[in-house]
């Protein structure tokens, strides 16, 4: 009764922090510099946005916002500031925290004019012209990465991991070696890397976007093992990748730079055909979008995404940005539990499978997420994507090149089990491929352990001679010297590694052999996903979104 308990204790407390894990914004000032029709463009691209006006008369929400080229002024209707947008107006100390539950902040842009508006209408209700050129500064809110990051390894490891120990019940996080960049004043967590290779059969190399490195003549990259596993990494090269200001660089599973020349927002988007879900994928402000459709006993959910196609002499690609959830760490963590004590001598046969079969008996769970895409010949699979963790958010590029897509419509769809995955903002980006005289590959100068040891060795070449971090508190400060630096460069970072890695578990008691032979036949994960959810909340929490 005390172990049930303490595991229905854990599964909601995973949901709690699905909703009220805090995250962080910033304003980001925009430059309103060039042409009038540089300006009118760049106003113009935030109509999907709430737009609240700074003035010395006080502070509006502009309705019916529109931008009038002619004139080159802002037009609307002012009313007051609603309470879900008062979060920016009212933040004290630059304390720009926010809920997964109230993500309104991350909506808005900021206008500050200086436009004497004792000549214009202040009424609420009041139709206001302010001029383009009385603009003095332009925010627009969006989501710190990077404090962000910091806040879900204490969320996750300070609470969840710490109350999993305290109640003594089975670990839920079997995550993959953290990656980590310097920022110039401190490690900041940037991702797990090959993530699900728990056998070395499954080792496989990984891209890690790098968006906090402090990038300069020496940058700084830590691996490190911060929970109860055995982490096996074979090489860590750091690629450079230098482009023009305001460009963004993506990278596809394979490996392959793009540079985004277009990015275009969904048109549709739904929930097995049911579930308006388009709001949630239009912009990456950690409002996430689950997989969560209850009404499918097969408890296979599909996301529908269209976006409209104009030709160009640019490259096709799907942007994501997703993650796993919790929610499937901690049930693959439940299933293994049910090997009791054979755990060991099951994860010993596990080891000597070949890949394909470990990587067919997950798609048959459909762990990954499948991608396809709707051409002349009907829908078409993309890739399937593996595994990625759940701590931090990856943006993932995934070429549509080769597909007969008839246009005017691209239409996506996304593919897996019950609550597996979760996506932030899904886009069609036009790009085109990284010039190789652009990239420099970086290889380790100096790598210490967490003791001051020479550990540089295993992680010079992918040769199959792994650095091996056996115990929680490893670390690799790995320092990279970039001689090529040019301070009036503008460079995108990504750390290119190899490897696998090895949950350590100590389960006791009978194996339950009926329970686990349920899971050789396909679809039985999903499903047993949807009974615990089912189980432990119904559907006040996910279903209810």
């Amino acid at each position: 009764m005390k172990e049930n308990l303490i595991k229905t204790f854990t599964s909601l407390l995973l949901l709690v922090i699905f909703i009220n894990s805090c995250n962080f914004y910033k304003p980001v000032t925009k430059p309103l510099t060039g042409t009038t029709s540089d300006k009118v463009s760049m106003i113009d691209s935030l109509s999907n946005r709430t737009i609240i006006l700074h003035s010395n008369q006080g502070v509006f929400l502009i309705k019916n916002f529109i931008v009038n080229e002619e004139s080159e002024s802002i037009l609307g209707f002012l009313a007051e500031v609603p309470e879900d947008n008062q979060r920016y107006l009212q933040a004290k100390g630059k304390k720009y925290n926010y809920k997964n539950s109230e993500p309104e902040v991350l909506r808005e842009a900021h206008i500050y004019t200086g436009v004497d508006l004792n000549n214009l209408p202040v009424n609420i209700g009041d139709q206001v012209n302010i001029p383009l050129n009385s603009i003095n500064k332009l925010e627009v809110i969006e989501r710190d990465k990077k404090r962000s990051s910091e806040n879900t390894v204490f969320t996750v490891l300070g609470v969840t991991a710490g109350a999993l120990v305290v109640a003594g019940t089975i670990t839920v996080l079997t995550s993959c070696p953290f990656i980590s960049a310097y920022d110039g004043q401190e490690f900041v967590l940037q991702g797990e890397s090959f993530g699900g290779a728990v056998y070395p059969s499954l080792a496989r190399e990984d891209f890690i976007p790098l968006p906090a490195l402090d990038v300069g003549r020496e940058m700084k990259v830590m691996i490190h093992n911060e929970l109860k596993e055995r982490q096996y990494n074979d090489f860590a090269d750091l690629i450079m990748v230098s482009h023009l200001p305001g460009e963004q660089v993506v990278v596809d599973p394979n490996g392959n730079l793009k540079i985004v020349k277009q990015k275009i927002g969904p048109s549709i988007a739904s929930l097995n055909q049911d579930k308006d879900v388009l709001p949630r994928l239009t912009e990456s402000d950690n409002f996430l979008t689950n997989f969560n459709e209850l009404e499918d006993e097969s408890a296979i959910n599909q996301i529908l995404v269209g976006f409209d196609y104009p030709r160009s002499e640019y490259k096709p690609t799907l942007y994501l940005n997703l993650r796993n959830t919790y929610w499937l760490d901690h049930l693959f963590g439940e299933f293994t539990s049910k090997f009791g004590s054979k755990h060991v001598t099951w994860q010993e046969k596990q080891r000597e499978r070949p890949a394909e079969e470990l990587l067919a008996w997950q798609e048959s769970q459909y762990m990954p997420l499948a991608i396809s895409v709707k051409t002349k010949g009907g829908w078409k699979e993309v890739q399937k994507l593996k595994t990625i963790g759940p701590l931090i958010n990856r943006e993932v590029a995934i070429s549509l090149e080769g597909f007969e897509i008839e246009g005017p419509t691209v239409e996506i769809a996304l593919t897996t089990g019950f609550m597996f995955w979760e996506i932030d903002q899904v886009a069609l980006v036009l790009v085109e491929e990284v010039s190789p005289n652009s990239i420099k590959l970086l290889k380790p100068n100096l790598v210490l352990d967490e003791n001051g040891n020479d550990v540089i060795k295993p992680l010079l070449e992918k040769d199959g001679v792994y650095l091996e971090q056996l115990e929680m508190g490893n670390r690799a400060y790995i320092s990279y010297y970039f001689d090529a630096f040019n301070p009036n460069k503008h460079y995108t970072a990504f750390l290119h590694t190899s490897g696998y890695y090895e949950p350590i578990r100590d389960f006791k008691g009978k194996p339950d052999r009926k329970f686990l032979t349920k899971f050789k036949k396909p679809g039985t994960l999903p499903k047993y996903s949807r009974f615990k959810y089912l189980e432990l909340t119904g559907d006040t929490y996910l279903g209810a979104k």
